[in-house]
C-alpha cells in the first residue's frame, strides 16, 4: 500500500455525555478549558472514582486510526494508561451518536459531523476539536495498492489531479452548500445539510498544504504505535516510511502549477501562529500547528 496524498486536515473532535461533562467540571474543568486542562480533569476524575464506579468508556473509530492515537496521546499527556485506567473501545462513526444516547459509551473521539450531531441532539458536549488539539495534524490519506500504482501510472496521475482539484473546490466557502447537499443526499441522510455545511468550515482540503502527504506525519503515527507497543520497539520505521510517496504527489501537483515544499518532512507542532515554509517557487504560508501540550516532533 502506498500513501500518495492526504485528503484533509481538521474536522474531528472529542465529545462526552452530559453526565461525564458534569463530573469533569466537578474536577475543575470549565466550558472554555483547553484540551490539556480537560485531560487533567479526566485524570482527577479517574483517581477520585477508582474503586467506586466503572471507569469511563471512551470510543474511537478504528484501532489504527489517527483518532485512536490522538485519544491515547491526549490521555498519556497526563499519565493515564488506556488499558489500565479507562475502557477504550472501537465504534463505527455513524453509530457514535446512538451509543452516546444509550449510555453505552461516555465519550467519543470521532470525525465530523458526528460530534456536532451528538451535541445538537443533546446527548453529548463537545470538549474540543482537532484544531485545538493539533491544528495541522494528520487525518485521512488516499492510498493505493503498489501493484496498481506501478501498472497504472496514468490512471493514478488522473486520480491525484482530481483530488487536488476537488480539494481546491472544497476550500471555497461558496461551494460548501452544494457539497453539503451532495453529502447529505448520498451518505448522511439522517444529518441535516445545514449541519454538514457548518462543519465543512472546520476542515482544510487543500490550503496550507493539507493535501501533501508529509512523511513527518507518517513518522509521528509510527512512533505512537511504538509508544503504545503496537509496533516492536526495534521496528525499522524508515522501511515503513518507504510506503509514503510524496514524490508521486509532487509529479502531478507540478503539472497543476502548485508551489510545493522543498522538503518532504517538517518540524511538527512547534508554531503558535502562522509561519512560512520554504517552497520550490517561493515562501509557503502555513497555519499555526501547535500540539496541545506544547511538544514538537521532528523526523529522526
Amino acid at each position: 500500500i502506498l500513501t500518495v496524498a492526504a485528503l484533509s486536515q481538521g474536522g474531528s473532535g472529542f465529545c462526552v455525555t452530559p453526565d461525564l461533562y458534569a463530573r469533569l467540571c466537578e474536577q475543575g474543568a470549565h466550558p472554555h478549558a483547553t484540551p490539556l486542562e480537560w485531560a487533567g480533569a479526566m485524570r482527577r476524575l479517574v483517581e477520585a472514582e477508582r474503586g467506586s464506579r466503572s471507569p469511563p468508556t471512551l470510543a474511537h473509530v478504528y484501532p489504527y486510526s489517527t483518532h485512536h492515537y490522538e485519544l491515547r496521546y491526549w490521555l498519556g499527556s497526563v499519565g493515564l494508561q488506556p488499558e489500565r485506567d479507562l475502557n477504550v473501545v472501537t465504534v463505527p462513526p455513524p453509530l457514535m451518536v446512538e451509543q452516546l444516547a444509550q449510555g453505552r459509551i461516555d465519550g467519543a473521539w470521532v470525525g465530523s459531523p458526528w460530534p456536532a450531531l451528538a451535541a445538537s441532539r443533546g446527548v453529548a458536549r463537545v470538549l474540543f476539536d482537532k484544531r485545538q488539539f493539533w491544528n495541522g495534524g494528520p487525518e485521512k490519506v488516499f492510498a493505493v495498492a503498489r501493484p496498481f500504482a506501478e501498472a497504472n501510472p496514468a490512471t493514478l496521475a488522473a486520480l491525484l489531479r482530481a483530488l487536488i482539484t476537488a480539494g481546491r473546490w472544497l476550500d471555497d466557502p461558496s461551494n460548501h452548500q452544494q457539497a453539503a447537499g451532495w453529502l447529505q443526499y448520498t451518505v448522511m441522510p439522517h444529518v441535516s445539510a445545514a449541519l454538514i455545511e457548518a462543519e465543512l468550515k472546520n476542515l482544510r482540503f487543500h490550503s496550507g498544504l493539507a493535501g501533501f502527504p508529509w512523511r513527518s506525519h507518517s513518522r509521528w503515527l509510527l512512533t505512537q504505535m511504538q509508544r503504545w507497543q503496537h509496533l516492536p520497539a526495534g521496528a525499522d520505521l524508515d522501511a515503513a516510511l518507504a510506503s509514503c510517496r510524496p514524490d508521486l504527489y509532487r509529479s502531478v501537483a507540478h503539472t497543476l502549477g502548485e508551489n510545493l515544499p522543498v522538503a518532504d518532512e517538517k518540524l511538527e507542532g512547534a508554531h503558535d501562529a502562522p509561519y512560512v515554509l520554504a517552497g520550490e517557487a517561493g515562501p509557503l504560508q502555513q497555519p499555526a500547528d501547535r500540539i496541545m501540550d506544547g511538544q514538537s516532533f521532528e523526523m529522526a
